[in-house]
C-alpha cells in the first residue's frame, strides 16, 4: 500500500501565496526544540514592486480578563517573536530538511523554505478553559503560538488580510532525560490537636516519586496517627492544579486553583481511638471528568485535536515569575478532627509527557560549519508526528523521506487554524489593526 506522511496546507484569500506545514505539534526536551519547518509557493507573476514574503512566529500570552481594558492594560503580552524573509530568497537560506526536500519535489517551482530554530525555555502552550454558561464569546486564557505567513514591504508593516494566512500551532515538552531515575520520594507531615481535646493527630502522606507522568495512576501513602479517644470518620484525598498568570502590566496578575481528583475516605475508616491508620489511595489525574471545569489548564487546544491536563511547567532556575503561565500540581489529604476542624497535609509533583521511544527519536546532529548555506540535511524534529487521525510515521520511513524514497508519498489536509471553540470565539482577541484596509492597499482580493 502506498504510504504518506500528511502535510497541511492554506492557502491566502487572493491565493498569492500557499504554506506547507508538516505538523501542529512541535516538541521541546532537555534544552532542544523542535525546528518550525515549512514551504511557502508563491505567484511571482501577481506581486508588485516591493512585494516581499515574510513568515513569522509568535507567542502570545492572553490574559483572559475582560475587564482590564478599562484600565488601559492590553490583554495580550507577546512572549517570543521571531521572523525571516521568504521571498525573494536571501543568499543566506535555510538547510532544507527532509519534509521540505519532499515538497519541492512535489511542487516543483516557486517554492521557497523558512525554517525556526526556537531557544530553549520558551514557554509551551497552555489553554484555559472557559466557563460552560458563558457561551462562546468569551477574552481567552492561555499561551497561544502561531506561524503567520505574508506579503508586505516590511516585516514591521502591515499586510493586507487577503495576502496573510494564520496557522495555529503548539508547543509542547517532554519530560527531560532521567526523570525517573530513584531519588528522595517527596512527603509531608502535619498535627494538629482537635477541638474536644486529647493529644494531637499527626498526618502524614508520601508519594512514590516526584514526577509522574500523564495517565499515570498516582499511590498516596497516608498515615494517620490517632491518640484521641474520638474516631476520625472523613478523609479526602485532592489533586490540585494551579496556573499562576503573570502579566506585564499592574492587575494583569492571576491565581487559578483547579479541583482534578476528589476521593473521599470509604470502607478504610472510621479510624478508631489510638489507632494507627496505614492506607495508599490510587489516583489519577485526568482530563476526563473535568471538561466544564472553569479555568482548568490544558496543554494548548487546536480544533479537532485532542489534548490533556497541562503538564507542570518546567522552569529554569532564575526565571521564576516571568511574564506567562506557571502550572503546578500537588497532593493534598484532609482529615477532619472535629467541629470546624481539620488537619491537612500538601505534597507537590510533577506532571509530565514521557518521552518517545528511543527508536522513534529523530534529532537532527549538531550544524556542521563546513555545509554550505542551502545544503541538505536531516529534519530537526525530537518526535514524530502524533495526531488523533494518523499513525506515528516510524523512523525508518522518516529516514526514506529523508533518502528521497519513492515510496512515501505527501498528502495533503486543509490547514484549519481555529483553535477549540468550546467556550471561544473563533478568533478572540485578534484586532483588526493588525492589518492593512485592503482598499487602501489597492488589494482587489482576486484569485486570478
Amino acid at each position: 500500500a502506498q504510504r504518506g506522511r500528511r502535510v497541511f496546507k492554506k492557502a491566502s484569500i487572493n491565493n498569492r501565496i500557499t504554506v506547507y506545514l508538516g505538523r501542529r505539534d512541535f516538541f521541546e526536551c532537555d534544552g532542544k526544540s523542535d525546528r518550525i519547518d515549512g514551504m511557502v509557493r508563491v505567484k511571482p507573476a501577481e506581486f508588485k514592486e516591493g512585494d516581499t514574503v515574510f513568515a513569522r512566529v509568535t507567542c502570545i500570552l492572553y490574559y483572559g480578563m475582560d475587564d482590564i481594558d478599562t484600565l488601559g492594560v492590553k490583554m495580550r503580552s507577546k512572549l517570543y517573536e521571531q521572523v525571516q524573509q521568504v521571498f525573494p530568497p536571501l543568499e543566506d537560506r535555510p538547510k532544507l530538511t527532509g519534509l521540505q526536500r519532499k515538497l519541492l519535489t512535489k511542487l516543483e517551482t516557486d517554492a521557497y523554505p523558512f525554517v525556526f530554530e526556537l531557544p530553549p525555555g520558551t514557554p509551551s502552550s497552555v489553554t484555559l478553559q472557559g466557563n460552560p454558561s458563558h457561551g462562546v464569546h468569551q477574552a481567552r486564557c492561555g499561551v497561544d503560538w502561531d506561524v503567520e505567513v505574508f506579503i508586505s514591504t516590511a516585516p514591521d508593516v502591515k499586510p493586507s488580510r487577503k495576502s496573510h494566512v494564520h496557522l495555529a500551532i503548539r508547543k509542547l515538552s517532554f519530560a527531560p532525560p532521567a526523570t525517573l531515575e530513584p531519588g528522595l520520594a517527596p512527603h509531608g507531615e502535619a498535627s494538629k490537636k482537635p477541638t474536644f481535646g486529647g493529644g494531637p493527630v499527626t498526618l502524614a502522606v508520601r508519594l512514590d516519586r516526584e514526577t509522574y507522568f500523564h495517565g499515570e495512576p498516582i499511590a498516596v501513602h497516608v498515615r494517620v496517627d490517632n491518640p484521641t479517644k474520638k474516631s476520625l470518620k472523613h478523609l479526602e484525598v485532592l489533586v490540585r492544579q494551579f496556573a499562576d498568570i503573570q502579566g506585564e502590566g499592574a492587575g494583569t496578575t492571576l491565581s487559578v486553583k483547579s479541583h482534578v481528583v476528589e476521593l473521599k475516605s470509604g470502607s478504610e475508616c472510621p479510624i478508631t481511638p489510638g489507632q494507627t491508620f496505614d492506607h495508599t489511595y490510587t489516583v489519577t489525574p485526568d482530563k476526563e471528568g473535568n471538561e466544564d471545569v472553569f479555568r482548568l489548564a490544558l496543554d494548548g487546544q487546536l480544533k479537532d485535536e485532542d489534548t490533556g491536563l497541562a503538564s507542570s511547567t518546567q522552569v529554569e532556575t532564575g526565571l521564576e515569575g516571568q511574564v506567562g503561565i506557571t502550572v503546578k500540581y500537588e497532593v493534598k489529604v484532609k482529615l477532619h478532627i472535629g467541629l470546624a476542624n481539620d488537619v491537612t497535609c500538601r505534597v507537590p509533583f510533577k506532571l509530565l509527557m514521557p518521552q518517545p521511544d528511543a527508536s522513534a527519536m529523530h534529532i537532527a546532529p549538531a550544524p556542521d560549519a563546513s555545509v554550505a548555506p542551502g545544503a541538505e540535511e536531516t529534519d530537526g524534529y525530537q518526535s514524530l508526528p502524533v495526531t488523533p487521525r494518523g499513525p506515528r510515521m516510524t523512523f525508518d520511513e522518516l529516514a526514506e523521506m529523508d533518502n528521497d524514497g519513492a515510496s512515501l508519498d505527501i498528502v495533503f489536509e486543509e490547514f484549519v487554524s481555529k483553535r477549540a471553540e468550546k467556550f471561544f470565539s473563533e478568533q478572540p482577541d485578534r484586532s483588526d489593526d493588525v492589518f492593512v484596509d485592503d482598499a487602501d492597499n489597492g488589494d482587489n482580493g482576486d484569485n486570478g
